[in-house]
């Protein structure tokens, strides 16, 4: 991995104004470019790259350089000018060989994405797979013209799903933004009363807190999950217990914004599955052989995660899965905390 900083520097070039995105889409479909381009992307709201930049470079090799695109405009921008399914976007990486033109076939110029937003070491041996094996050989010309229209067929299903699921995000975005809005008016509107009568000012909750957030983990959850997914994972039946929303607040504001997503994956079965997140029992006590914690009035069980993946003292989610499959999700707190409201 390159450790001179002077060198980092020169050889992650971030793509960081229109102009930028320009130049790399005229490198990108440059007919005389024999070296490949290799670009990374962040996740959704999010301002550094998914997969680690210094293991792409130590892959890449010296003198090669990558670039980073952060997800939003410039990746929009920069799919707009690429040949169609050629984009990269949300955290994922892309290598581009030589001989991208309108005809190129996507699937030559490989794509590392990782469906579960998770971005380790899994997405870093793909990418590394990928440029130890080159570009392909020249394309195999297909002589079954049925076969090449299905194919075609569902490449262009495959892209209205994510654009539907896109507008669907964007949809969704927007009307949390109106009821931002409607709670702003409502908290003016009760300071103002509160002036005329001269009343002391008391901390409420936001009069929608439950309904944002679950928004935001069904918007989650559609980011996480494509097209047939959404039905083999859907969400469990859950609700928020009393504290969960109380505890969550007072987490860091860097922390916060991660909660939605550990819950989407805890909600649609994902989260067991990634061992970073160290989804295991709450015991009732922290022995190995202890007991996992039973609600005794709905033998409802307690399990606990961490926000963030593969991170020592990171904060963790307790929540209780009941017996009929509803889970509820109890509270979000510091990583030495073992209680569990109930």
């Amino acid at each position: 991995m390159p450790h001179d900083p002077d060198e980092r520097a020169e050889r992650l070039v971030e793509v960081a104004d229109p102009a930028a995105v320009e130049a790399l889409a005229r490198l990108i479909l440059d007919p005389a470019r024999e070296v490949p381009v290799v670009a990374l992307t962040s996740r959704r709201r999010e301002r550094e790259p998914a997969i680690d930049p210094d293991e792409v470079l130590a892959i890449v090799g010296p003198g090669m350089v990558v670039h980073y695109v952060p997800d939003g405009p410039f990746t929009r921008r920069l799919e707009e000018l690429l040949p169609r399914r050629m984009h990269v976007f949300g955290g994922a990486a892309r290598i581009w060989w030589p001989g991208v033109g309108a005809d190129a076939d996507p699937r030559a110029h490989p794509l590392v994405q990782d469906r579960y937003g998770v971005y380790g070491s899994q997405a870093v041996r793909e990418l590394r797979e990928h440029w130890a094996q080159g570009p392909p050989a020249a394309e195999r010309t297909v002589d079954d013209a049925e076969l090449v229209l299905v194919r075609e067929e569902r490449d262009h299903l495959r892209e209205r799903s994510e654009r539907l699921a896109a507008e669907v995000r964007t949809l969704m975005e927007q009307l949390a933004e109106t009821r931002r809005r409607a709670e702003d008016a409502e908290r003016r509107a009760r300071e103002a009363a509160r002036a005329e009568r001269q009343e002391p000012e008391r901390d409420e909750p936001p009069p929608d807190a439950d309904a944002d957030f679950r928004l935001q983990v069904l918007r989650e959850w559609l980011s996480i999950h494509r097209g047939g997914e959404r039905d083999e994972r859907p969400l469990a039946r859950y609700r928020l217990g009393p504290e969960f929303l109380t505890t969550a607040g007072g987490l860091s504001a860097e922390v916060r914004p991660r909660i939605p997503w550990v819950c989407a994956l805890v909600l649609s079965g994902r989260a067991h599955e990634l061992g970073g997140l160290e989804v295991h029992r709450l015991r009732t006590a922290t022995g190995g052989d202890a007991p996992q914690r039973t609600r005794r009035r709905d033998g409802a069980k307690a399990w606990r995660a961490a926000v963030k993946q593969s991170t020592p003292g990171a904060p963790r989610i307790h929540w209780w899965a009941l017996p009929d499959g509803t889970v509820e999700l109890a509270s979000a707190d510091h990583h030495d905390r073992f209680d569990i409201p109930e």
